[in-house]
């Protein structure tokens, strides 16, 4: 083997393994939903229902992620999200990570909250290899594999994850499996 090989898991968590030449092996994050899970669907759809309720409130002007919350949740009023977490999905782990799906959706339209959510996204996932250069040596090329469903927001994952990757000033080889 040449380089040190990654793998950027995001899904439903999140998690990068990494392992070098010498056979060394690390992971970086993995740690569950309340303490972490940066850059996983579950953690997307979190950020995705906080920036509704920013939209909602005014405090960020209202978009496409906000009609599409309502239209998906059957919402009434803007507060009757509250019950749908509270009492309808008893803060499902699954079902605030279907919400990823549309934050994904509304980015792709155009709402500036949704990509700015899927952007941080791709910081967190690339601030888990950074964890991992920590752990142990990474001699270059990286060969760094994506796979989850997270990475099926294409470009609007994409772009920022290798924008940041770039910034690391490394020499790298990026491969997604959707």
């Amino acid at each position: 083997m040449e380089g040190s090989e990654i793998k950027i898991i995001a899904g439903l968590e999140s998690y990068v393994l990494g392992m070098n030449e010498k056979g060394q092996k690390a992971s970086v994050g993995g740690w569950g939903h309340f303490c972490g899970d940066e850059g996983s669907a579950y953690w997307i759809g979190k950020k995705g229902i906080e920036a509704f309720a920013k939209q909602a409130d005014g405090r960020h002007e209202k978009g496409v992620l906000y009609e599409l919350i309502r239209e998906a949740l059957f919402l009434a009023e803007d507060s009757d999200l509250i019950l749908y977490i509270h009492d309808e999905i008893e803060f499902s782990k699954e079902e605030i990570a279907v919400m990823a799906e549309l934050v994904k959706h509304a980015a792709k339209m155009g709402d500036r909250d949704a990509a700015g959510v899927l952007k941080k996204a791709a910081e967190e996932l690339v601030l888990m290899i950074k964890g991992l250069k920590n752990k142990i040596e990474l001699l270059e090329p990286l060969s760094i594999r994506c796979e989850g469903n997270v990475f099926t927001a294409g470009e609007f994952i994409m772009e920022p994850l290798k924008n940041e990757l770039n910034s690391l000033k490394i020499d790298y080889k990026l491969v997604c499996e959707k």
